[in-house]
């Protein structure tokens, strides 16, 4: 999953790099967003994509998102514990979530474009145990890997960003996780 992170954000700043000079003899703009996905299931998603719109042309883009804080690094994390280990009581789940999509754009207007794409998701679960004598952790919970809800395969990416100035609103879906997200970020 960290691979897959890192492969992300390198992607996004190679595209970056070479992407303003093919706006200088056409119109149309390009947008770098920061996602967020607001959902419960997952510790805090965030996320970054780079799309390019051309006018009356098919454009592309790259984008992706991951878990902020990776749970397996977390100090209440026990790597060589499982669900079994001493019998204490599950109390929740959480997973971690990670997916890159790439696609093609289109400009709707002057302001407005679409974007759909495919790529690849992974979601990684771990159970929140508790520990009623308080010896793992001071609140007596802690997290052990719990691979029932893991799971990977095809990710269906879209949705519109709205160019206000110089500032890009992002309103996208994955559908691999069956969530809408939100994006803001800025135009050039």
């Amino acid at each position: 999953m960290r691979f897959l992170a890192t492969l992300l954000w390198i992607s996004c700043l190679v595209a970056t790099s070479g992407n303003a000079a093919a706006q200088d003899y056409e119109p149309g703009h390009s947008a770098v967003t920061f996602q967020y996905l607001p959902n419960s299931d997952y510790e805090t998603v965030i996320g970054a994509g780079l799309y390019s719109f051309k006018y009356r042309e098919t454009g592309f883009y790259i984008n992706g998102q991951v878990t902020w804080q990776s749970t397996s690094e977390r100090d209440d994390f026990y790597e060589s514990l499982n669900v079994n280990s001493f019998g204490d009581p599950i109390t929740g789940y959480i997973s971690d979530f990670v997916t890159i999509n790439i696609g093609v754009t289109r400009s709707l207007g002057e302001n407005l474009g679409v974007f759909l794409g495919v790529g690849y998701a992974s979601i990684e679960g771990y159970a929140e145990m508790f520990d009623p004598l308080y010896i793992l952790d001071s609140d007596g919970t802690y997290l052990v890997r719990e691979s029932s809800p893991d799971d990977s395969g095809v990710n269906g990416n879209g949705g519109l960003i709205l160019q206000l100035g110089k500032l890009s609103v992002e309103l996208g879906y994955q559908s691999f996780v069956k969530q809408g997200y939100v994006g803001l970020g800025f135009s050039f």
